[in-house]
């Protein structure tokens, strides 16, 4: 993960504005390289360079894949309008089979 010394002072300060009724940070200043998430999507399934489908599924992709090499100012969003229940389950999952 690239953090530089003026990135550790950038997110200090931000450190500063706090997410309601939490100790979190409201907002983090990240490297566009270092981001991913867990992605539902339609995925092409390949044979070779040939696609022979389509599957739903969920990946793990880069966050901002448009972005490259940047520094990106994140803001928090609230669980009700971030929330994915696939994903959760399948965090449940997988903590299960690591336990």
């Amino acid at each position: 993960m690239l953090e530089t010394q003026e990135s550790r002072i950038i997110n200090d300060w931000l450190a500063q504005f706090k997410i309601p009724l939490s100790t979190q940070p409201l907002f983090r200043l990240s490297w566009s390289e270092d981001l991913y998430e867990l992605r539902r999507s339609d995925y092409p399934i390949y044979h070779g360079p040939i696609i022979i489908g389509h599957s739903e599924r969920i990946k793990e992709v880069k966050k901002y894949n448009w972005i490259k090499d940047r520094w990106i100012l994140e803001q928090w969003i609230p669980p009700d309008l971030a929330f994915c229940k696939d994903i959760i389950l399948l965090f449940m999952c997988l903590r299960r089979l690591l336990v």
